[in-house]
């Protein structure tokens, strides 16, 4: 599939350390679709954080690729 604009810019911003949506400037639906293209991986925190701060807690990296 291919990327959107909005997920063209936010790839272009990960990297292979941990950010989150609000040190990214982009959406949560931009970087999970990334997600959902195998683009980016994400790990969510714990706790009450995620539902009261979502944009902060839930966090996203270039997915590592096997392929040489």
């Amino acid at each position: 599939m291919k990327l959107t604009k909005a997920q063209e810019r936010a790839k272009e911003k990960l990297t292979n350390e941990w950010q989150c949506a609000y040190t990214l400037q982009e959406s949560i639906p931009t970087l999970e679709g990334l997600v959902r293209r195998g683009v980016a991986i994400t790990k969510r925190g714990g706790g009450v954080g995620v539902m009261f701060s979502p944009r902060t807690t839930i966090t996203y990296k270039l997915k590592v690729s096997n392929v040489e």
